[in-house]
């Protein structure tokens, strides 16, 4: 990477990539709990290139350094990125899940049926904007698990009254911290909606998918 690129300014998306690299390093045992507690605030609080090579260049090569600085918020006509024309996400009584580093696009809808459970997991995904818009839609739950500092509004959402006691349940702020992200949550829950920071059973479920991920091979 050329030194005046070094000098360029990051974006939040590039500063939660860096954060998702040291996580995955600290889950395969390349990195400390403490050197991921030292690391992980430079990381968030990144203001150039210069600032989050410094907390990784000893973790990747650098042709993989330089892909964490190719995180773009995305083509404006590409799903996801526009109002007009969201992120469609259908599915069954199977489910659906999203967990590690996923690209969460500002706009999404999940449409379920036959009970299906939407389990996203936003602790190590990769925000492509400031506030994240989603819509659910359909027969289905849902689970959203979020780091702390994040924001999520259930203000426009609705739910459908049944003997089975379906809730919307939050236990994290409408607003995020400074720099952290919103998630507005729209539509019907119908089957009901939990919103709620990592709990023990999520973190062991995070700690084996990036050991499976650090398995798998290279490219």
């Amino acid at each position: 990477m050329p030194d005046n690129d070094l000098q360029l300014r990051v974006t939040s998306a590039e500063r939660e990539v860096a954060a998702a690299h040291l996580r995955d390093a600290t889950a395969d045992g390349r990195l400390t709990f403490e050197e991921l507690e030292s690391r992980l605030p430079r990381a968030l609080g990144a203001v150039t290139r210069a600032d989050i090579h410094q907390v990784l260049q000893d973790l990747l090569p650098s042709a993989r350094l330089g892909q964490v600085f190719g995180v773009l918020h995305g083509e404006s006509d590409a799903p996801g990125m526009s109002w007009e024309n969201p992120e469609l996400h259908r599915f069954g009584w199977q489910g659906l899940t999203r967990l590690g580093a996923w690209r969460v696009p500002p706009f999404m809808e999940f449409i379920g049926k036959d009970w299906g459970t939407l389990y996203l997991n936003f602790v190590d995904a990769i925000p492509l904007a400031p506030v994240l818009d989603i819509v659910l839609t359909g027969g289905l739950s849902a689970k959203f698990i979020v780091p702390p500092g994040w924001g999520v509004d259930l203000h426009q959402l609705g739910s459908v009254k049944s003997d089975l006691g379906e809730s919307i349940d939050s236990g994290v702020p409408t607003r995020p911290e400074k720099g952290r992200p919103r998630i507005l949550v729209r539509g019907i829950a119908k089957y009901g909606l939990t919103v709620r920071e990592p709990n023990w059973f999520d973190r062991r479920r995070m700690l084996r998918h990036r050991t499976d991920q650090a398995a798998l091979p290279a490219g």
